[in-house]
Order: structure tokens, then sequence, then C-alpha cells
């Protein structure tokens, strides 16, 4: 009998040893800035004890954290690694995910370094801010959950995964001061119930350019109908592509959401004003559900910074991740005076600014016409015959060549379809077909071309091109440009017209 009792008791004791042996716990400790440092460490700010280090499938644990500074509101999970006793070092950061607390229903305690053995009085609801470094389980049901009761905590971020399969809620249940949720991190998972409905007003949602995953489950729904905030990207899918349910039906126009992107050189401006996405909400999973419409705004806008700036200039820098321009206030200009012309005939503009690439920085006003067409007259009495004149703006002639260095030289021409046609006043081949007539002084205030001896009826009805022309040289060569009463059709460089067609309009 002693011999069994002997016997017993050994396995007794075996199988105790085993179980010491399979649950192991290892001490991260933590600086105030959030670094992971040595147990010898003299700035150690709190300790994070985890059961089973080495499981990196979802077995490990952070069950417990230990505050030397009894003050921290801002607790740091940072890229946790540990050794083991064969100098393999495990990253935490790499794992599949890591639970949180000591069960799924247990909240993740927070106790002064003094009471590690007693555990007596949890700080928890003290702290403001937590990061997680490493991909967590976000665990939890009904009200319980591994964040439960962390009333202080305003804004959670997570800067690995965020994995929260399974629609039961909790994680966050009593969380009545958070504001912020942000997410970093690659293969999320977010089902039903992980946003809380304590989010406080004004509160926001980020999902940063890197997050990836999935949201499933009509997640947001108890943030539906708060003044919250919620910045998507492009990159979060639904998990069930045909049930892109964010809500339920909307409560009103509350709850708002902006889509981020990092250049918006894609989209239109109706796009970027309000963009409409995949996501819906919708009390069924239906095709005609409403859709979520955003406005579009870069990284850069939602940080209210650039995030690449280069200097291309004096004056100007681009943002290698937006694209955008950007101009300091003490910027040094590169200022240049430029006229342009649609038409010598019509106003231009007169441009005084910065001709550095991307410089916006300029002023612009009116540059008088070159030229005005004072219209037709006409003679019925004795020759017939038909005059259209040109006023001469001398002084913004030479503004305008002083500016571009180009010269100028116009004059009047006249000639019928059939010998002009299309053709440019370039071409040598008109010189005996067309007529063309330089004004060679300058200081004429007016120029004009008259036409006589429209005696028959066959000469009446000729179609002409009456018009000036201004060619303008510069260092690639000359071209013409021409002045006229009426618009060419497109693709036309004259108006033609009649002896008896303008008289007739004159009368």
């Amino acid at each position: 009998m002693k011999k069994k009792l002997f016997l017993f008791t050994f396995i007794v004791m075996a199988l105790v040893c085993v179980l010491a042996i399979s649950v192991s716990a290892e001490i991260a400790y933590i600086n105030a800035n959030g670094e992971q440092v040595s147990a010898e460490a003299t700035d150690i700010a709190y300790e994070l004890e985890f059961r089973n280090p080495f499981e990196t499938g979802g077995n490990c644990r952070l069950e417990y954290i230990y505050l030397h500074d009894t003050s921290i509101t801002k607790i740091v999970v940072p890229e946790i690694e540990f050794t083991n006793s064969k100098g393999v070092v495990y990253k935490m950061a790499e794992y599949s995910f890591v639970r949180l607390s000591t069960g799924w229903g247990d909240t993740l305690s927070v106790y002064a370094i003094g009471d590690k053995e007693t555990k007596a009085n949890s700080l928890h609801a003290q702290i403001k801010e937590l990061e997680l470094h490493i991909p967590v389980l976000a665990d939890g049901a009904g009200s319980k959950g591994n964040l439960a009761g962390w009333s202080g905590l305003e804004k959670l971020s997570f800067y690995k995964r965020a994995y929260e399969p399974q629609n039961k809620g909790g994680f966050l249940n009593g969380c009545t001061s958070i504001k912020e949720l942000h997410f970093y991190g690659e293969n999320n998972e977010l089902s039903g119930n992980f946003f809380p409905s304590t989010m406080n007003e004004g509160g926001k949602v980020v999902f940063y350019e890197n997050a990836s995953g999935i949201i499933k489950g009509s997640a947001m729904q108890g943030l539906n109908g708060k003044d919250v905030t919620v910045y998507m990207n492009t990159i979060m899918q639904p998990q069930d592509k045909t049930d892109p349910r964010l809500t339920w039906n909307k409560k009103g126009n509350a709850l708002k959401f902006v889509l981020l992107v990092n250049d918006k050189s894609g989209y239109t401006e109706e796009q970027i004003a309000s963009y409409e996405t995949i996501w819906q909400a919708g009390n069924n999973k239906s095709e005609n559900n409403a859709k979520y419409s955003m406005p579009i705004n870069t990284y850069c806008e939602f940080y209210n910074n650039h995030l690449n700036l280069k200097e291309l200039s004096s004056c100007t820098s681009k943002c290698l991740v937006c694209n955008e321009f950007v101009i300091p206030e003490n910027a040094t200009h590169n200022i240049e005076t430029a006229i342009n012309y649609e038409s010598f005939a019509k106003d231009g503009q007169i441009i005084v600014g910065c001709v550095n690439e991307g410089c916006t920085h300029k002023t612009t006003e009116t540059a008088p016409a070159l030229f005005t067409c004072t219209g037709f007259s006409a003679s019925q009495t004795g020759t017939n015959g038909i005059v259209l004149g040109f006023k001469v703006n001398q002084e913004a002639i030479n503004a305008y060549t002083s500016a571009t260095g180009n010269t100028i030289k116009y004059g009047v021409f006249v000639g019928t379809q059939a010998s002009l046609g299309n053709s440019d006043l370039s071409d040598e081949s008109l010189s005996d077909k067309v007529i063309i007539a330089e004004i060679k002084q300058t200081d004429f205030k007016v120029f004009d071309i008259k036409i006589m001896g429209f005696e028959t009826e066959d000469q009446k009805s000729t179609s002409l091109a009456i018009g000036g022309y201004v060619a303008e040289t510069d260092d690639e060569g000359t071209t013409y440009s021409y002045m006229q009463l009426g618009t060419p059709s497109e693709g036309e460089k004259y108006c033609y017209d009649t002896y008896n067609n303008i008289v007739s309009a004159l009368n």
C-alpha cells in the first residue's frame, strides 16, 4: 500500500513539474520614452509581465503592468524582444497576436510596483493613452473585456495588428472617456461592436496609409448618429464584398467620413468634394443601400504638415507625398513681366510674377489691345468701294516688344476665296494673287484698307477676305495672326464676305 501511495505522489509531482515548465513568464522593462530597457536600467518607468512569452501563435499574454512611477497616464507597449535560454531572439511585433490580461473577461490591470505581489489596487482607470506596438487580440464579450473599465482612456493606438474577429464586443466597455482610435498596422480584423458607443462627441477614428485588413458586421454602428469623424484609407476592405455596411441606416449626418489619400491628382474636383466609396449604410444586405460619400483629404492636410518637402528654388518647395508646391513667407522670388494676347485686337494680360517652377506669386492686370478694328464704311456714290479701318496703340506695341524681345510688323491684306483659301500670308506663292501691304511708318495712329471699283454684280458678289495682319518674329521664326470683323469658322484663318453683304449690313 505504501508503495502505491508513493508512486501516486511521484506521478502528481511529475505533472506539477510539467505544468510549471509549460507556463513561463518574462518581464519587459520600459522607460518613460516607451523604450524597452534592461532590468538594470536606472530609468525604468514601468514593467510589463508576459506569460508564455515565446508562444508566437497567439498564446502569449500581457497579463499585468506595474508602475514604478504611479503618476504615469500613458502606457506604450513597444516592439518587445525577448531572448530564450538558447539565445534565440523572439520579436513580439511579428507574432500572430498577443492576448491581454489573464483571460478574455478580465480587465488588464495596472498596479504600483509595490503592489506586485498583493495586486490590491489597480490603477488602470488613471491611464489616458495606450499605444500598442505589438499585434493584440481585442478580446471580450458583453460587458467584459480586456480594457473594460479603463474609464480614463482617451486615446488608443494600434501600431500593429488589431485583431477582433468574434463580434462579441466588450473590449472597450466602460471606456467613457475615449476620443481617439488610431490604426497603423496591417491585417487588421475588426468585427461588429468593436467601435464603442461611448466614443465622445468630436472624436475621431483614423486608418493610416498602411493600415490594411477587413471590417465586418456593421462594425461602426456604435458610432452611428455621433459627432465623430472617421478617416478612411483606400485599402481597408469589407470582409464580405457583397455586404460592405459600416452601419445600419444612417442617424442624421452627425457621423462624418473623410477619405485620406497621398495625392489628389488622380481625382476630379467633384470627387474631391464628395467621393462615393464602396462602404454602405442599411438595415439589411442590399445592392441598393446608401453609399457613404466622403470628401478627400491628403495625409499632408490631415497632419497639417507636408511630409517630404524638396526645395526646388529660392521660393518654392514641392512635397513628394502629395505633389503640392509650398511657398514660404520669406521667399525670394524670381520676378519677370510677361504680356500675353489671345488676339492683338483684344485686351490681353500683363503678368508680373515669379517664374520659378510651381510658384504662384504673381499679379495680373489688363494689357490694352495693340490694334482696334473701327469697322467698315462704304461709298455708293461715284465709284463703289468699302473701307476697313484700324487704330494703333503704339505704347502697347512698345511695351509688348520690350517684354518679349520679339519684333512686330503689321499691315493689311485682301484676297478672294479662290486665290487665298486658307493659306497663310507667309506663303510666297500668294504674292501675285493677294494684296499684302505692310504699314512701315510707326507714327501712324490709324490705318485702313480701301477697295474700290465694285461695278458689276459679279464683283459685288465675290467672296473676299479683308483685314489687317500682324507678323511677329521670335527666336523660332515668324508667325502671322489676322484681324477681321467677325470670327472665322473652326479650323479657318479668315472670314469671307461680299461687297453686297457688307453694304447691306451698313444700311
